[in-house]
Order: structure tokens, then C-alpha cells, then sequence
């Protein structure tokens, strides 16, 4: 979720595709902070290190045409690493190196994990998909408090989402908001269509889940996630990022100028995000999380189907959304993925399950990057370098 005006929203079903400006990179920027590769017999092993230096020049690609300014990649085949490193820098003003445990904010991939902890809670027998919000949040006004879990989770709810409500939101988005606060900013908002009629991709809709999950747990959002899912999981380096906590090895963010170079990013506080786009990350924490969501889920196997599944619309239309994940078709093979955008910060994670291949890319640099080295990175491994990821239909 980044503004509109000025900078553009940046939401996996509004990536925009277009020629990069360039920009300079010093060559300390360019110069990768680590990789790996497997390793079996020495053929494999040949193959496998080819493989992995030609991943590495994808990301270093993208530092050096100024598409970013630092960027963490993973990619897994089989659940092991066959490549990961980092390019460019995490800190342009001090010159701190990125790493591949570098942590950068991961926007609307929190909608993943916040699916998750609503389904866990499903299976608890906490809630139920067909529950109205006003069971959870009594004082959310109609048309949208009679709107389903099921809905908010596949966006056909029809309420509006707060980021495309120009500068009534984007005005306030740099102060720490509490969630219910923020709920009341788009309360009173017209729906954009009836409840399970249609779709629209809804930060709001994200929002109200978060304050469903406190409900439900009887403990905050990101108390729930981290117990839930992120200790159980091993995803320490995967955090809540609305406290005022020291983060080691946090990247700052930046958005590009026309001429080249970059800027310090416009600031929004993370509070505003809450259980829409809240989270911290590494490319490894979030490589393993969207390979998780198929290979021994968090949830119920009826759960996990449920949330790879994509929504139906009730005139036949299937979507290319489940539930807090994408999926569609790259290469010809069926992928599970989700974009995050915020200003100064791009992260795109993507499964292929026939291939049990992940891929994760962050940037701490707006725009499009990390969707378009993951797919050059998918395309690569795949056999299918001109494959790129189609903008869903609305």
C-alpha cells in the first residue's frame, strides 16, 4: 500500500509494467553480500553453481539499472536453497551493505499471514467463514458489517479500501493510528458494490480481519501472528513492525527520481498497515513461508485448501485470488504468490507447487523490482525466461 499522486499504489493486482529509470550504482553497491548453492555429485554441482550466478545477475541487474537500491533474494527447489544473496546497499547515507538476512518491510504479503491466523481460529472453532464482521466488530456501520469472513478474505466485500481514498488517507497515513481508529477512517465509505458480488482488492477489508483476529484470540493482531504462527514456524526473523523497537539489520526505504538516484522515502507509519501490511521480513523467512502454505501448512489441510483455492464469483467467474494469496498460472504451471508495496519498500514471493520451487525477492526501493526479478528468477529455473506475470482482471 503506497499513495497515489506522486507515487503510485503498489498492490500485487496494480503492478504496473514499464522500462525502469536508471540510476547510478558504485560498484560497492553492485558487489553481492553472499550466495549459496546446493550441492550433490560434482556434475549436479557444476550445474547447480552455474545456475545459482546466473540468479545473482538478475538481482545485480536491478541495483545496477538503479531499480532499487539494495535487494535480498532466495530461491528454494525441494525446500533447499539454491541460490541467495543480496546486491546494493540497506542504508544508502551510512553505506550499509545488504545482506540476505537483511530485514525490510514486507506490506501487503502480511495479508498471507493474517489469513492464516484467521483460519487458525477457524480451526479453533473461533469463528466460522460465514460470520458477519459485526459479530467481531459491532461497531462497523452497513452495508459492510454484514459482510463474511470468507468475503473480507477474498476481497468481495465490496467495502472501500482506504487507500484509494486520495489525500482524506494518504494526508494522516505518517501518525501512529490505533486499529479501531483506523477502521473509522473508511466506516462510513459508499460500498463499491453488494457484499459477494464482485471483487476489489481492500486494505480496509484487511483491517477489519485484524480486529476480527483480536476478538477472536482475545489478544492483539501481532501477539496472535507470532505466537500462532511465526514461533512455531522458526520465522524469527519475521516480526510485527508497528512497536518502536530496535530492528537489527532493518533496511531503509527509498523511492527512485526521474533523473536517476534516489530519495529518502515519503514515511508511513506501519501502525496504518496493522494486519494489511505490518510485517518485517528476510527473503529466507518469507521463501519458507510461501512454500509453507502447501508443503505442511499451519493450518488444517481443509483450511490450507481453502486459502490456495481461488474465490468464484457468483456468476462463474473464478478469481486469481484465494484466501491472502494470488494464484494464478507463470510458465504454464499453477503458482501461489503475493506482492507488497509501501513507500520505500517491494517484496514479491512466489511457489510453484509441481516444482516445489519458491522464490522471494526484497527491495527497499517503491516500484516494481522485486515482482520483476522473481519472475526472471522463475523464468530461469523454469525454462521459460519470457515468462511474466500477468495483471489479473479487476
Amino acid at each position: 500500500m503506497v499513495p497515489s499522486g506522486g507515487m503510485r499504489i503498489v498492490a500485487f493486482l496494480a503492478l504496473l509494467f514499464g522500462v525502469a529509470p536508471q540510476g547510478a550504482g558504485s560498484d560497492e553497491a553492485q558487489r553481492p553480500a553472499a550466495s549459496a548453492t546446493s550441492t550433490s555429485s560434482p556434475s549436479k554441482k557444476s550445474l547447480s553453481s552455474s545456475l545459482a550466478s546466473d540468479l545473482a545477475r538478475l538481482a545485480e541487474a536491478a541495483v545496477r539499472d538503479g531499480r532499487t537500491a539494495g535487494i535480498s533474494f532466495v530461491v528454494t527447489r525441494g525446500g533447499q536453497v539454491i541460490a541467495s544473496g543480496a546486491y546494493g546497499l540497506a542504508d544508502l547515507e551510512n553505506r550499509v551493505p545488504a545482506a540476505p538476512g537483511t530485514v525490510y518491510a514486507i506490506g501487503s504479503l502480511t495479508k498471507s499471514f493474517t489469513a492464516a491466523a484467521v483460519l487458525a481460529l477457524v480451526d479453533d472453532g473461533k469463528l466460522t467463514l460465514e460470520d458477519p464482521v459485526g459479530k467481531f466488530v459491532p461497531s462497523f456501520p452497513e452495508p459492510g458489517r454484514s459482510a463474511t469472513i470468507r468475503q473480507l478474505l477474498n476481497h468481495t466485500a465490496g467495502i472501500r479500501s482506504m487507500t484509494s481514498l486520495g489525500p482524506r488517507y494518504w494526508a494522516q497515513a505518517g501518525r501512529e493510528i490505533e486499529p479501531q481508529d483506523l477502521a473509522l477512517i473508511f466506516a462510513n465509505e459508499p460500498s463499491d458494490f453488494p457484499s459477494g458480488t464482485a471483487y476489489r482488492y481492500s486494505n480496509s477489508g484487511y483491517v477489519l480481519l485484524g480486529l476480527v483476529v483480536e476478538k477472536a484470540a482475545g489478544m492483539p493482531w501481532g501477539a496472535f501472528v507470532t505466537q500462532r504462527l511465526l514461533v512455531p514456524l522458526g520465522l524469527g526473523a519475521t516480526r510485527d513492525g508497528q512497536t518502536a523497537d530496535l530492528v537489527p539489520g532493518r533496511a531503509r526505504g527509498y523511492s527512485r527520481k526521474k533523473a536517476g538516484g534516489f530519495d529518502n522515502a515519503w514515511f508511513v507509519s506501519l501502525t496504518q498497515g496493522y494486519s494489511a501490511g505490518a510485517l518485517l521480513s528476510t527473503a529466507g523467512d518469507i521463501a519458507a513461508w510461501i512454500r509453507r502454505l502447501t508443503v505442511r501448512p499451519p493450518v488444517s489441510a481443509a483450511s490450507a485448501l481453502a486459502m490456495i483455492t481461488p474465490a468464484t464469483l457468483p456468476d462463474g467467474k473464478v478469481l486469481s485470488y484465494g484466501y491472502g494469496v494470488g494464484v494464478d498460472t507463470f510458465a504454464g504451471r499453477r503458482r501461489l504468490f503475493h506482492g507488497g508495496g509501501l513507500p520505500g519498500f517491494d517484496a514479491w514471493a512466489a511457489y510453484v507447487p509441481d516444482e516445489d520451487l519458491a522464490v522471494a525477492v526484497l527491495c527497499n526501493t517503491d516500484g516494481d523490482a522485486g515482482m520483476e526479478v522473481a519472475d526472471a528468477m522463475a523464468g530461469l529455473v523454469l525454462g521459460a525466461p519470457d515468462a511474466k506475470t500477468q495483471r489479473p482482471g479487476r
